[in-house]
């Protein structure tokens, strides 16, 4: 054994580190792929803003994908999808209650307004779910390659 895997109790801890480990470090770079969404908050939406929340939202989701990969619990990435689709129905449904004095001077422009707010968001929401999905993925594959490696050199 790897003298490091065995000061740390053996050589899955030492997978689930590195597993955790690749997973946030590659969660970094969630909020340089959701900002990829071409189109553009309407011009009235520029002043809301909850990146705290979103980020610490977006960092427990990766964790949550990496252990139920790692544990082989795929049940566990299904019923968080359905929850979270459920959550964000509700908040779909007002979109369509934008009060009429926002979004354009028409009745065009706030059509328009209202369904690139919807793309937005929609776009947002399966980019960065997307994005927490493969990073769980690449941690639990990183994490399952280091304990290979140490049962190789052991």
């Amino acid at each position: 054994m790897i003298p490091f895997c065995s000061l740390v109790g053996g050589i899955e801890p030492v997978g689930v580190g590195i597993g955790l480990l690749v997973t946030w470090g590659l969660g970094l770079g969630a909020g340089r792929a959701v900002r990829r969404v071409r189109l553009e908050r309407p011009s009235w939406l520029w002043g809301v803003d909850g990146k705290s929340a979103v980020k610490f939202l977006g960092w427990l989701e990766q964790t949550a994908f990496f252990a139920a990969i790692w544990l082989n619990h795929p049940l566990g990435i299904g019923a968080w999808l359905a929850f979270k689709v459920a959550t964000k129905w509700n908040a779909w449904t007002m979109l369509g209650k934008v009060p009429d004095d926002l979004g354009g001077d028409t009745g065009t422009g706030r059509a328009r307004s209202r369904a690139e707010w919807a793309a937005y968001v929609n776009n947002r929401l399966l980019i960065g779910t997307l994005y927490n999905v493969l990073c769980g993925v690449a941690g639990a594959a990183a994490g399952r390659w280091v304990i290979r490696l140490c049962a190789c050199q052991s």
